[in-house]
């Protein structure tokens, strides 16, 4: 509805989901096409703190990382380091890639 000034994503308004909804709800719907019942919101909450823990090793090389450099840049160094902690990262089946979507 761009044409007429709207943000809509699957029937929701933009500034009402910003306003009302959760990080949470926010993935859900954005994998989904629809909110999380309260059920499947809790479901994803465990999952994605299952997969928040860093181990020592991870902090390490984080730390070893330029204070200086742009965060971006840190992001992206961060983000394929972690991958390589991965067991599943070469792995695409549905379930490896529903539990690497949650973290």
């Amino acid at each position: 509805m761009g044409d007429v000034g709207r943000l809509i994503y699957s029937g929701y308004e933009i500034a009402d989901l910003a306003e009302h909804a959760s990080y949470e709800e926010i993935v859900f719907l954005l994998w989904n096409l629809r909110l999380p019942t309260q059920s499947e919101l809790e479901t994803l909450h465990q999952a994605l703190v299952a997969e928040m823990p860093l181990t020592d090793a991870q902090i390490d090389l984080m730390r070893r990382l330029p204070k200086d450099a742009h965060p971006m840049g840190v992001l992206r160094t961060a983000v394929s380091m972690l991958g390589l902690f991965d067991a599943e990262a070469d792995d695409n089946s549905p379930e490896a890639n529903q539990r690497k979507r949650c973290g």
